[in-house]
């Protein structure tokens, strides 16, 4: 009985945390798979509460000559765990994100009507580390 209340506790341990009272604070979108080469930084800021707020994207890459930095910004709302960036655009396919996991110091994105694949990281897969608190 012990063993079976064991290996039901560690199957349960497994599972993705998802806790949206976490997505306060500055994120940088990171990957540690030794065969994907992000060649960029990037980070989110997102301010608001667990519903909507809004966003700033800044993202640079060491391979542009001018050292550039480019800012994004935009509103967002989570609606059934879907993340929905430029909520107060009227753009049509404004990109939404599954929550796969949400914890204090990390975060996974899968965009909505894709499946995880190595090849996706970055695009349909977004993978992030806390930088800093809200």
């Amino acid at each position: 009985m012990l063993c079976l209340m064991g290996m039901i506790m560690a199957s349960c341990s497994d599972e993705a945390e998802v806790n949206i009272g976490n997505l306060q604070g500055k994120w940088a979108e990171c990957y540690d798979d030794p065969n994907f080469s992000f060649d960029s930084s990037v980070t989110y800021e997102f301010k608001g509460d667990e519903k909507s707020g809004t966003y700033t994207i800044v993202s640079s890459s060491p391979l542009d000559p001018t050292g550039q930095e480019y800012v994004t910004t935009g509103a967002y709302i989570i609606e059934d765990g879907l993340l929905d960036l430029n909520a107060l655009s009227s753009e049509w396919g404004t990109p939404r994100y599954r929550i796969g996991k949400l914890s204090n110091s990390e975060m996974e994105w899968q965009k909505e009507g894709t499946s995880y694949s190595p090849g996706a990281m970055g695009s349909d897969y977004k993978h992030f580390v806390r930088i800093s608190d809200k």
